[in-house]
């Protein structure tokens, strides 16, 4: 791979990481019902996926998958059930309410 390649590769990785869009709602989200403590762990995941998807374009795989229409629309109806089905999840989860987990959030201020 040229050196062009990799630059503009990391330059994507960067412009993705730093724009705001599910990861950070999902961030938000996390810290909002589970304070910063336990938000941290989502960024890091989030970072550590990007790392990942990186690694998988950098071995060639990302062209293999796009040059196959029926592997390309396996991978995107399995993302997309899975959203729907995290989305359904957070629509119908009861939050918890108890003095205890109020008062931990508050404290984390």
């Amino acid at each position: 791979m040229q050196i062009s390649t990799w630059w503009a590769l990391l330059t994507a990785c960067l412009v993705i990481s730093f724009t705001p869009g599910a990861g950070a709602i999902n961030t938000m989200s996390n810290a909002l019902n589970a304070g910063f403590r336990r938000a941290i762990w989502g960024v890091l995941g989030q970072q550590a996926a990007l790392m990942i998807q990186l690694l998988v374009v950098a071995a060639g795989l990302g062209v293999v998958i796009a040059k196959s229409p029926n592997a390309f629309a396996v991978i995107r109806y399995l993302g997309a059930a899975y959203l729907v089905y995290l989305g359904i999840r957070q629509f119908f989860r009861r939050p918890d309410l108890s003095d205890e987990s109020v008062a931990a959030l508050a404290g984390e201020s």
